[in-house]
């Protein structure tokens, strides 16, 4: 019985899948500005000031 729910189971998800759009130009140049602005951080404060921005904007943005 596990074994068919499985099947069922992978089957709804093959259905229901279907591709995800790649990252535009403009998102891919903004995605390389900040991982260039992160590697030259030496201090951990800064990262740490960043994270906890970034959580509160994804705390307001929950719902987008």
């Amino acid at each position: 019985m596990r074994r068919v729910a499985l099947v069922a189971g992978l089957i709804g998800l093959a259905a229901a899948a279907r591709p995800l759009p790649a990252q535009g130009p403009a998102e891919r140049a903004a995605l390389e500005r900040f991982r260039d602005s992160l590697a030259q951080t030496r201090d951990s404060l800064g990262l740490l000031a960043l994270e906890r921005r970034e959580i509160e904007r994804a705390k307001r943005a929950r719902d987008d």
